[in-house]
């Protein structure tokens, strides 16, 4: 999923790429509407149909028309004098529905509220006091529309991106080459990365663990404006940052050959991507460690630095394109390396152990040690 420009008054009307998997898992297993999966990722519900027209997901029943009686509509709309807005939220429907049935009763609409404002005062709010136009719209409660025709009509010019960017705190990357490794690796496995501009960028991600979330938010909190929420036990987070991180843009099935050539630029680089992808347990009374993904080179050049450093590593191909289960079908080649031996374990612990950060893979790890010592001293194996 690539995360879209956002504007200050409303979602993105740009194409998102959201996984057939991933569309199929919220639209099919969690019946999630197309307006709630909408909202996760900040764009048009009927981008949502478009993208499950192209998958040829096949749509859920469409809600039946709503019917709701003159007399309801005249007691909330003349009577209460709701705006459309709250009588579209009362009645559990969309503003357009609400319309459609006023047309059809023959109840008129209500002379729209004028914004009142001079020049003088617009230009003293927006320019001097640097106020948005989503900010002035809800001081003079009316909408962003009416901000908006009122600054075309005076010729007043929006601020550059520079001036309007100025509102986020943000901090320059720390420039650690260890640091930039890690987030290299966990940008590949678990991340998402939009240019906004010339001046920033946003991550984002989507997870169902809580962990996860929070390992996201103590790497990028220092740096820029975090937002996260939870929906249906799926947590979304995003941040924008400035420039220094553009170099998290790129999203190669490849390691760069500078954290290749430096065997500690390679262990934090491979913790980051084993915090998004990897699996450290004990199966059968066995420590292993796993990592798996479609990136299949990626991968071959894990399992050959590996073997290199004296580590005995397997990898194979798990799950063939197009393979079906559960109604879900594979839409890559799914590799995992695997490392199943203790002494190769034990290399691998401790080369990862200063870098990792996701605490349940270290807990994991602690854990999987533990195993290895116990079995080296009761069995010799």
């Amino acid at each position: 999923m690539k995360i879209e420009i956002i504007g200050e008054g409303g979602r993105t009307t740009a194409k998102i790429n959201i996984p057939k998997a991933v569309l199929e898992e919220l639209y099919v297993k969690q019946k999630l509407s197309t307006y709630e999966i909408a909202k996760m990722y900040n764009c048009w519900n009927t981008t949502i149909g478009d993208k499950l027209k192209e998958y040829n997901i096949k749509r859920r029943n469409p809600k039946k028309k709503r019917v709701f009686s003159k007399s309801v509509l005249e007691d909330l709309y003349v009577d209460k004098k709701y705006s459309i807005t709250r009588v579209a939220k009362e009645l559990g429907c969309g503003h357009g529905t609400i319309w459609l049935r006023m047309k059809e009763y023959g109840i008129e609409s209500r002379e729209l509220k004028r914004f009142k404002i001079t020049k003088e005062e617009l230009q003293r709010l927006y320019l001097t006091n640097k106020l948005s136009e989503t900010k002035i719209a809800r001081q003079f409660n009316c909408s962003l529309w009416a901000v908006s025709y009122k600054m075309e009509k005076y010729g007043l010019e929006k601020r550059n991106p520079s001036e309007r960017i100025r509102k986020y705190e943000w901090s320059d990357f720390s420039g650690n080459p260890l640091e930039k490794a890690y987030l290299i690796g966990f940008r590949i496995g678990d991340l998402h990365v939009r240019r906004l501009s010339q001046y920033s960028s946003t991550i984002g991600s989507n997870t169902t663990k809580s962990k996860q979330m929070e390992l996201m938010c103590s790497l990028f909190g220092e740096y820029g404006s975090v937002n996260t929420s939870c929906s249906k036990g799926i947590y979304s987070f995003s941040c924008r940052v400035n420039n220094s991180f553009f170099f998290l843009e790129p999203k190669e099935d490849k390691i760069e050959d500078w954290i290749l050539a430096n065997e500690e630029a390679f262990f934090s680089f491979l913790a980051g991507y084993t915090d998004a992808e990897g699996n450290i347990g004990v199966y059968s009374n066995r420590a292993r460690y796993r990592l798996g993904s479609y990136d299949k080179n990626l991968l071959f050049q894990v399992h050959k630095k590996l073997n290199s450093l004296g580590m005995r590593t397997k990898i194979r191909l798990e799950t063939p394109k197009g393979y079906e289960s559960g109604g879900v079908v594979q839409n890559g080649d799914f590799w995992r390396i695997s490392i199943n031996y203790k002494e190769s374990l034990l290399m691998l612990f401790n080369r990862l152990e200063p870098y990792l950060k996701h605490g349940k893979r270290v807990s994991d790890m602690a854990r999987a040690r533990e195993n290895i010592l116990e079995r080296i001293v009761l069995y010799g194996r």
